[in-house]
């Protein structure tokens, strides 16, 4: 227990006085090629983590069970981030489809392509700000093609490659920019319709893996109330402790193998 109070006091001073010179870079950084970070596990999940581990050492619980306890948080903000990272992809390739359109209809308009630009970021959501920036860039000079490949390296955005292809396509051959931006929008739109559809009909699976991977807890409920005490197998056993690891890991395992195959479906 002494160890592991020490080891929690040297790794919150770690955390918590850790210098923020790679956080620094990233926003110091030139350009708009940088991803966005957004949803990262921080400092403060370390310490929620750290803090919990304690505590279960505090209640008695044994030392590899509390380290076990003490991760839960670490996970928990794990599949937070991830989801997080998922609004954000969705949302920006979302204002990708609408900046496309909305470029078309400028365009058609008879604007120039910086004032495209301009009115396509009041429209462009999550992707204003880049859009804005490419917008001040070919004011002065810059390639409304360039530009926009540099705004497809946002994380989410990477669909605006195309976007500045068709644009460097038809600068080049002379065709009707605005139209073939129209199309390419279409396009994307299609896309999106089909991952939707294809998301709905892949919910049905997911409730499944999701229960699955809850029976475990179930079973243990179960061995409970009959009078086996699988927990205090579990907790105070060191057997118990490697039947907990072995079977946390393979949960863990199927469930990243159901997301990958449904992920895998999804792209095909």
């Amino acid at each position: 227990m002494t160890l592991w109070l020490a080891a929690f006091v040297v790794a919150l001073l770690v955390v918590v006085a850790r210098p923020r010179a790679a956080a620094q870079r990233l926003a110091a950084s030139p350009g708009r090629a940088r991803a966005a970070a957004d949803g990262s596990i921080g400092s403060r999940e370390f310490v929620v983590a750290m803090v919990t581990g304690s505590a279960l050492v505090a209640l008695g619980l044994p030392l590899p069970i509390a380290m076990a306890g003490g991760l839960l948080p670490l996970g928990a903000a794990g599949l937070r981030s991830a989801r997080q990272r998922d609004h954000t992809r969705r949302a920006r390739e979302s204002a990708v489809v609408e900046a496309t359109f909305a470029l078309a209809g400028e365009l058609r308009a008879g604007r120039t392509p910086s004032e495209a630009l301009r009115s396509a970021a009041a429209t462009a959501g999550p992707l204003a700000e880049v859009l804005r920036a490419a917008a001040e860039s070919v004011t002065v000079g810059g390639s409304a093609a360039e530009e926009l490949d540099a705004a497809a390296r946002v994380y989410g955005a990477e669909r605006l490659h195309a976007v500045a292809a068709a644009w460097r396509v038809t600068e080049s051959a002379g065709g009707r920019i605005a139209l073939v931006l129209e199309r390419l929008g279409e396009a994307m739109d299609r896309d999106d319709e089909l991952r939707r559809e294809m998301e709905a009909a892949m919910a049905a699976p997911k409730a499944t893996t999701t229960l699955l991977a809850g029976l475990p807890l179930f079973g243990l409920a179960l061995g409970q109330v009959i009078g086996a005490h699988p927990i205090h197998l579990l907790i105070y056993r060191p057997l118990g402790w490697g039947l907990l690891a072995g079977a946390a890991l393979l949960d863990a395992i199927g469930i990243v193998v159901s997301r990958q195959i449904t992920r895998w479906a999804l792209q095909c």
